[in-house]
């Protein structure tokens, strides 16, 4: 009786076929990302000076925070940080935060809505107690800071004194809590019904850093679905080709 001899084409076991098929598949995935990075992105940019796109979105998102600027909302310490705005909101938090404990200074929040926007049915006192009623009461219809508040910040402006671990927790949720929360509400208030300053206004740079956001989604998801396209035809048509 003959022996019949048989050739596997793939790996035997079923475990083995599983990762051959991941390997595959982290091979095209790797190929893919190396020709997106390397040549399709390049080439793409340069076609289409997505470079100088890029750059003029970066100049419209400064005039943006522009407008911030020219209407004392947003404040910074050093003209390398202006456009810097996670560095340049802490400015800003010192500068609300002095208006309440030293008070000689301005809350950039209250005189928004109080002196700049057209939202006429904003009743921003109730917000100063929804995100911070441990912090404030209101006085002669004002957001005041409570006296013991007052007692536990004071020394983060003292350069001779220091914050007690308990006024340490109060200024970290006050910050959080409460002025991140009114200052996101602020220009959330600006985002609808818009700010000006003397050439530019918030909402017209917003809708254009928008159309300029769908725009580079657009164009990294084309550059991306040809990378994909090019590897699939290397790898799994070129590559079987040379070495069959």
């Amino acid at each position: 009786m003959s022996e019949t001899n048989s050739i596997d084409i793939y790996p035997c076991s079923k475990l083995k076929r599983i990762l051959a098929f991941l390997g595959d598949i982290l091979l095209f995935y790797i190929l893919s990302v190396t020709l997106f990075q390397l040549v399709v992105f390049n080439i793409a940019s340069s076609i289409t000076n997505y470079s100088s796109k890029l750059n003029d979105n970066l100049n419209t998102i400064n005039k943006r925070m522009d407008v911030l600027y020219n209407n004392d909302l947003l404040f910074y310490d050093k003209d390398e940080n202006k456009y810097n705005f996670s560095t340049n909101l802490d400015t800003t938090f010192d500068k609300f935060l002095r208006s309440y404990v030293v008070k000689d200074s301005q809350d950039p929040i209250y005189y928004y809505f109080e002196s700049l926007s057209n939202n006429k049915d904003s009743n921003i006192n109730n917000k100063y107690l929804e995100f911070g009623s441990n912090f404030f009461e209101i006085k002669d219809n004002k957001p005041v800071m409570k006296d013991e508040m007052v007692t536990y910040l004071s020394p983060y402006f003292d350069p001779k004194d220091s914050l007690s671990s308990v006024g340490n927790s109060y200024l970290s949720s006050f910050r959080s809590n409460t002025f991140v929360k009114l200052y996101n509400y602020m220009l959330s208030d600006i985002a609808t019904y818009d700010l000006k300053d003397n050439s530019n206004s918030y909402i017209a740079l917003t809708n254009i850093i928008n159309e300029n956001s769908k725009y580079n989604i657009k164009f990294n998801s084309i550059n991306i679905t040809i990378s994909f396209f090019i590897s699939f035809i290397i790898y799994y048509c070129i590559v079987p080709l040379c070495f069959k």
